[in-house]
């Protein structure tokens, strides 16, 4: 049997079969491994098609791939055997003895993604995943396989509190499942009522953060951060480079000869009253460096 305690939040993403579920709260909270032990079940108990997803392929191996290897597969039977020989950075699947398979896919190499049908889709850090992308992954809950309980599963700490996620709910897009540090087991003891060892010594570095992201990651709140005045330092901000358009895509071309291809853009306005208003457009590579 898998060991993974599902409480609070967790239990009820587990339970949920409504077509699209949130799972969300402060980091540590216990979100990856129930969704990815649901995933397995679902997959054990059905033959199915289920597509696991991440903003990038090599966050997801580093993530995702890791808890449900660890925490879940590790702790099956037959997990070895699903786990096989090859490693996550060249896995693109899970097969199951039944014919059930978890597709690997980052969203920066939607190739796979896009040209399948599943059954099912867990997308974790779905807060750094734009809507395209998400409504993209919706057109593909279509397996003819039989089963009837199409769901995708988004996994998400908070983020701004304009991000999409969020107005999916206000809209009826999806049902919300809010988790706190006591649903996770590792760092909660139900049966005294306090910390773990572990839980204390995550709580104490957790801490240490301060502003914007205490608010999210310890409090679990969807803010912005405020008040910020953007510090012009030519030494930092100027590059010796310009942007050119080259083979349908623009890229960076530093003077030096090198160039950086740009995956994706982000753009933001700030008007202001103290400080002049300002629009910035900003350019990411493939690791999501800006």
């Amino acid at each position: 049997m898998v060991a993974i305690s599902l409480r609070g939040a967790a239990a009820r993403m587990f339970r949920a079969i409504d077509p699209v579920v949130l799972l969300e709260g402060p980091t540590g909270t216990g979100k990856s491994a129930p969704a990815c032990l649901k995933v397995h079940t679902i997959a054990m108990q059905h033959r199915v098609r289920i597509v696991m997803a991440r903003q990038t392929r090599e966050s997801l191996t580093d993530s995702t791939m890791f808890v449900l290897e660890q925490s879940v597969l590790a702790h099956d039977p037959i997990g070895h055997l699903i786990i096989g020989n090859s490693g996550r950075s060249n896995r693109d699947r899970y097969a199951y003895p039944n014919g059930s398979e978890i597709v690997c896919v980052g969203f920066d190499k939607p190739g796979k993604l896009l040209s399948a049908d599943y059954d099912l889709a867990l997308v974790d850090q779905a807060e750094q995943v734009n809507v395209s992308a998400i409504e993209h992954l919706l057109t593909r809950l279509r397996n003819n396989s039989g089963f009837d309980d199409k769901q995708l599963i988004l996994v998400a700490n908070p983020d701004s509190p304009a991000h999409w996620l969020l107005r999916w709910e206000e809209q009826g897009k999806l049902v919300r499942h809010r988790s706190v540090i006591q649903d996770n087991p590792l760092f909660w003891d139900s049966a005294r009522g306090c910390f773990t060892r572990d839980g204390e010594a995550y709580m104490e570095k957790q801490s240490r953060l301060s502003g914007m992201n205490y608010r999210r990651y310890v409090l679990g709140e969807w803010c912005a951060a405020e008040g910020l005045i953007f510090a012009y330092d030519p030494s930092r901000h100027l590059i010796d480079a310009k942007l050119v358009r080259q083979d349908n895509r623009w890229n960076v071309q530093y003077a030096e000869g090198r160039t950086v291809a740009l995956e994706w853009f982000a753009c933001g306005v700030d008007w202001g009253d103290a400080k002049p208003g300002a629009i910035v457009v900003m350019g990411f590579d493939r690791d999501n460096r800006g």
